[in-house]
């Protein structure tokens, strides 16, 4: 997990007085294991269906989203104060395709309330992966046996190089965003870029901490918390710059 120093998050100078507690999160992840620490913090976030935008020219996919702040609920419950919610922007970048089920043109007022991100990586895409992995180890292999004839120090050189395997990028894949009642969304991707940056100052959350149970999905408290706080416009501009 990295810290991004683009201009996702350029409202970051509103939080240079706050307390170390109260700085934003400014997080990305390149890898399936950074995915999953992005959807626990992004999880009962809300949205209105308006704010999830889709820019292809960017290949870029922007959500602005009130996002439950889970890093500080341990904290506001010892500490006896209340929780809280702040505009938060989730983006995903090198987009190659996107597809919406359960939510359309007329719903763009209809709340999101998020519960998952997941990473889905392409099948043909590992098994590629896996092929060239193979053909590494048989040239590896045939280089160290050829080695063996050469002189001490000519071999170590050689070995040396048949070992080096470059640094590759995330393979391509689809991340796959579960919402409440049944929306999901599925992002095509070439390599793995998500970023989530707060973009103002925490407010309380009027519905309190969500709750999850087998009769409720997290829909009613996003929905609740939905209109309670920054109408996002300015920061949608510098989410989508």
């Amino acid at each position: 997990m990295t810290t991004p120093d683009d201009d996702t998050a350029r409202g970051d100078a509103r939080f240079e007085d706050a307390p170390l507690s109260d700085r934003p999160l400014r997080l990305r992840a390149e890898a399936a294991d950074d995915v999953a620490v992005i959807s626990a913090l992004v999880q009962d976030a809300v949205a209105r269906a308006a704010e999830v935008m889709y820019l292809p020219r960017k290949r870029r996919v922007v959500l602005l989203l009130n996002r439950f702040r889970w890093e500080d609920a341990e904290t506001a419950r010892q500490a006896g104060r209340a929780f809280e919610r702040v505009r938060s922007a989730l983006q995903i970048d090198d987009v190659t395709a996107m597809q919406a089920r359960g939510i359309g043109r007329p719903d763009r007022d209809t709340v999101l309330a998020l519960l998952s991100l997941a990473f889905e990586p392409d099948p043909a895409a590992a098994t590629s992966a896996a092929s060239d992995d193979q053909t590494q180890t048989e040239t590896e292999t045939e280089t160290e046996t050829e080695t063996e004839t050469e002189t001490e120090d000519d071999g170590a050189d050689a070995e040396d190089a048949a070992t080096a395997v470059p640094a590759t990028a995330s393979p391509p894949g689809a991340l796959l965003l579960t919402c409440a009642g049944g929306a999901a969304f599925r992002i095509g991707v070439e390599t793995l870029s998500v970023t989530l940056a707060d973009l103002t100052r925490p407010w309380v959350a009027a519905a309190g901490i969500p709750e999850h149970d087998a009769d409720h999905d997290g829909a009613d408290d996003g929905a609740v918390d939905a209109g309670d706080g920054p109408t996002g416009d300015r920061a949608g501009d510098r989410a989508g710059d």
